[in-house]
């Protein structure tokens, strides 16, 4: 291989990882359109080179990303908990990140369910959900729907 050759290919590695580093941020920065406006226009020496609209926010809204297609039960810590969206943030065991997660069990706004009661002490709780994956499997966010039959069992009233 020559030396141009290996050169291009670390050019393109590195453009590669800086793609899949800056997903977020780009999905970040698109998420007002459809919220507070229809398109975002990117300007160079007062003309307009790129507008972004749906179809922008939508093909970076599912890059990289693949929803699970069951129910998986899995055990993590809830650091983080709205009351008032369901959103949170779950540690999954033997992990270390803190994922995006939502509560979709109609229980999740009472006061003292399985939810709030599992942060507060911070005790690890076992739930159901179904997960947006990574290109390896990985969870990306969780759409955590009910505290597992096996939680259930375990917890005393």
């Amino acid at each position: 291989m020559t030396r141009l050759a290996t050169t291009v290919d670390k050019m393109m590695a590195s453009i590669d990882k800086l793609t899949d580093i800056l997903q977020p941020a780009a999905r970040q920065a698109l998420s007002p359109i459809e919220r507070s406006c229809e398109r975002i226009d990117l300007h160079l020496d007062g003309a307009c080179f790129m507008s972004l609209n749906r179809t922008h926010k939508r093909t970076f809204a599912h890059a990289g990303r693949k929803l699970s297609e069951h129910l998986e039960t899995y055990v993590g810590v809830i650091s983080q908990f709205d009351m008032t969206t369901g959103a949170c943030r779950v540690t999954l065991e033997g992990g270390s990140a803190r994922l995006p997660a939502i509560v979709v069990d109609p229980a999740f706004n009472r006061p003292k369910n399985r939810y709030v009661e599992a942060m507060a002490s911070r005790h690890s709780i076992c739930f159901l959900a179904k997960a947006d994956l990574d290109d390896e499997g990985h969870p990306l966010r969780l759409y955590i729907s009910d505290t597992s039959a096996q939680e259930r069992r375990f917890t005393v009233v």
